[in-house]
């Protein structure tokens, strides 16, 4: 290996853009960062497990397909990475150096939380009221001063008509609201995927709220998700095929591009009420690259609407929220519908979450 190599890796993409290499050069770094950063990953990841409550995935080895447009995930080097080889490479140790960033952050983040969860507790608020009443409570919930409502919900069909009766409520605030979803192509007139078309049916309900209270709706998912929605699939060491854009790195590449978005629309509406509606991944503020990490503040409001079922899955419920694993795992009383003021709202995740029962179950 050449002479500056080990100095390189560390410093890629920054060193991609200064240092003149070979395409021969450029591929045995790339093919170096790879095995490093996989190895590093998969110790981080079974040498040293976190209980059962990771908030990571992986590690990854290879892609199962070629990426369209690889060059619009990574604009920063999309003229130094020149072939499909470099690409798949790059994106695959960018995955597990995140996974690795990852792990260390869970333990820190795990060790915190178990010792201030009393603390939580003691601060929980308490809504009482009938599950008829929930989505119109909520939206009274919100303050005056919000600019940024982050609604997160779990992947249930049946949650859906509960997030329109929030739409609906939430519309008689009065404000000038927009509404911003993962689940809608950013740009109308791109070619949607199957499974794009499948979503915009299954989130009917939601659209036609929205649509009653003439409440304009922007897409948040770039273009390189949508060509690649049943390509870009990762393969996982036991040799699962998983979609790239639920992995750290997709999640985190997806969320960049989410708030590139949000942001140039606030400088055309800076007074507008942005509803960020997307699953609870993306924005509970606990979680790395989330956009309520990165919208912390006085003026963001997060909401999550979660399954009941989900008290049954801790590792399911974790992807919503700690809190809530954290009462499962200390057999402790959830309630159905609490709160926490800021700032302890951006510890916990969330200034409300909302349990809502199957269809048929409840009032």
């Amino acid at each position: 290996m050449m002479p500056g190599y080990a100095q390189w890796e560390k410093e890629l993409p920054a060193a991609l853009r200064t240092v003149s290499l070979t395409e021969r050069q450029l591929t045995e770094l790339l093919a170096t960062r790879l095995q490093k950063s996989y190895i590093q990953a998969f110790e981080l990841m079974y040498h040293n497990p976190v209980e059962e409550m990771v908030l990571a995935d992986g590690p990854y080895t290879a892609l199962s397909n070629r990426i369209k447009n690889p060059e619009e995930l990574y604009p920063e080097i999309s003229n130094i990475l020149t072939t499909p080889e470099q690409w798949e490479m790059y994106i695959i140790s960018a995955q597990n150096r995140r996974v690795a960033s990852q792990m260390r952050r869970t333990k820190k983040l795990l060790e915190d939380y178990e010792a201030q969860f009393p603390q939580m507790r003691l601060h929980e608020q308490t809504v009482e009221v009938p599950p008829s009443q929930y989505m119109k409570t909520l939206a009274d919930q919100i303050p005056a001063n919000t600019k940024y409502l982050l609604l997160g919900e779990a992947h249930y069909a049946y949650l859906r008509p509960h997030i329109a009766q929030f739409i609906t409520h939430l519309a008689n605030s009065g404000r000038k609201i927009i509404l911003f979803t993962e689940f809608m192509p950013h740009a109308a007139q791109t070619q949607n995927t199957t499974r794009r078309n499948e979503l915009l049916r299954e989130y009917w309900p939601v659209w036609m709220a929205a649509k009653q209270a003439q409440i304009p709706i922007a897409g948040l998912e770039p273009e390189f998700v949508v060509q690649n929605d049943n390509v870009a699939l990762i393969d996982h060491i036991t040799a699962i095929d998983l979609p790239l854009w639920g992995t750290t790195e997709g999640v985190r590449l997806r969320n960049q591009h989410w708030l590139r978005l949000i942001k140039r629309y606030r400088e055309e509406f800076p007074d507008a009420l942005f509803l960020i509606y997307a699953g609870g991944g993306h924005l509970s503020s606990e979680r790395a690259y989330s956009l309520g990490k990165t919208l912390a503040g006085p003026d963001t409001y997060t909401a999550l609407i979660v399954p009941t079922e989900s008290l049954k899955k801790p590792d399911e419920l974790l992807n919503i929220s700690m809190y809530d694993t954290f009462c499962v795992k200390q057999a402790l009383p959830i309630s159905p519908f609490i709160k926490f003021d800021y700032p302890l709202s951006t510890q916990v995740g969330f200034n409300a979450r909302v349990l809502i029962p199957p269809l048929g179950r409840g009032e």
